[in-house]
């Protein structure tokens, strides 16, 4: 699935994941696009911070373009 994630200063980048990969997969994906140590993340969806590294998107509820936001920490 696709997740649009919008990084400090509007960028949009789109990540291919897949909805059992872990909170930790994901920042690691953004921490190669972005080039910001995934341990200085703090991602936001739908008004959640997503904090537990070791949930999923599913357990998330992200679906198909679902939209993260990123904060540093």
């Amino acid at each position: 699935m696709m997740l649009i994630v919008y990084a400090l200063g509007g960028r949009r980048i789109e990540l291919d994941v897949d909805k059992k990969d872990t909170i930790e997969v994901v920042k690691q994906k953004i921490e190669e696009e972005i080039f910001i140590p995934s341990n200085m993340l703090l991602l936001l969806h739908e008004g959640e911070q997503l904090d537990d590294d070791e949930k999923t998107c599913e357990d998330y509820g992200m679906e198909d373009e679902s939209v993260i936001y990123i904060v540093n920490q």
